[in-house]
């Protein structure tokens, strides 16, 4: 999938769990919302997998050494999609 898409594998895995997480809830809800309506219980259906689900993470994780360090000189290196970049940073002079 790395190949198809582009991004590095670490990546994929990143994208890929939250993705299959959020169908298996969507397949736990319809099977429970098919049970209930075959015995009765309900006249609805469950409209979870009419529309593609939309991922939407508030936040993002880097992780020492291999998203981002720092460098000598006054500098950070930040993995991204299309490299890792190199760029100065001023921060507490104090240590």
């Amino acid at each position: 999938m790395s190949n198809e898409v582009g991004l590095l594998t670490q990546s994929v895995c990143a994208l890929s769990r939250p993705a299959r997480a959020t169908y298996k809830t969507l397949w736990t809800t319809i099977k429970a919302t098919t049970a209930a309506w075959a015995s009765g219980h309900t006249n609805k259906r469950h409209y979870g997998l009419d529309k593609t689900p939309k991922h939407n993470a508030p936040t993002l994780t880097y992780n020492v050494q291999r998203d981002y360090r720092c460098k000598t000189d006054q500098q950070v290196s930040f993995l991204t999609l299309e490299s890792r970049l190199i760029l100065p940073y001023t921060g507490d002079a104090s240590t």
